[in-house]
């Protein structure tokens, strides 16, 4: 197994295309259809349409997610159609992410998962590769355990969007700021962070999904999980790309 180099960076990875091949909201929304007696495909593509204009940043992310919500049958999902769509979205973990769960469990202290998508559909999927629940920042819903369910405004991911709560998560020592820090992700929302100048490094994960323009934007580009760990075993790989 590949090793991190000591005093290497912190890992933010983007889940949905990213650590998964799916965009685990879209698939909540099928299940939602279904359950519905609506699923048809016109309906489907105009979500996902909805989701790729937010994630390849011609449609600001909460644009983006607050139309998508705006679509589910019932006026929400419910905790069961969550439930079944985690466990579901848990056993899509992209091939080369699977490859090296060893390297997740050994490295999880300098690992964090960092979403535009929902805790809820997160969490088992995060269970796999070992990385704790308080290792997770992302959206929350809100609800009973029937009713419709809606966004949780209250977290720093719907206060401030994942610029917002990289810098929570810095002022709180939850992120050291002694160590670069590096995002990993597929979408416009991670490549902010590095022109917002908070990651020093941003690797473009085109394993899943390429958005043309995000790979322009990149750092550095990689197609799977091993070349990411050799692109931080190459000592002539600068770990920061400007000065603090």
């Amino acid at each position: 197994m590949r090793e991190l180099p000591p005093g290497g960076p912190v890992l933010l990875f983007d889940f949905d295309s990213t650590l998964v091949t799916v965009e685990a909201l879209d698939e909540l929304f099928e299940e939602a259809l279904r359950e519905a007696g609506l699923h048809g495909p016109e309906v489907v593509a105009r979500f996902r349409a909805i989701t790729d204009a937010g994630m390849g940043g011609s449609l600001p992310h909460e644009a983006s997610l607050a139309a998508r919500l705006a679509l589910f049958p019932g006026g929400g999902p419910t905790r069961t159609q969550v439930r079944r769509t985690a466990e579901r979205v848990a056993e899509a973990l992209t091939p080369s992410i699977l490859r090296n769960r060893d390297f997740f469990r050994r490295y999880r202290a300098r690992i964090r998962i960092l979403s535009g998508g929902f805790t809820d559909l997160i969490g088992p999927a995060a269970s796999r590769l070992e990385i704790p629940g308080h290792q997770v920042s992302a959206h929350a819903f809100r609800g009973g355990a029937e009713g419709p369910l809606d966004l949780d405004p209250s977290t720093p991911m719907a206060r401030a969007g994942k610029v917002g709560t990289v810098r929570t998560l810095l002022d709180a020592g939850a992120i050291p700021r002694h160590r670069p820090l590096w995002i990993v992700g597929d979408g416009a929302t991670d490549l902010e962070l590095r022109t917002s100048r908070l990651a020093h490094v941003f690797v473009a994960f085109t394993e899943n999904v390429v958005r043309d323009s995000v790979v322009e934007a990149a750092d550095h580009v990689v197609d799977s999980m091993e070349a990411l760990l050799d692109l931080l075993a190459d000592p002539s790989t600068p770990m920061r790309s400007f000065h603090d």
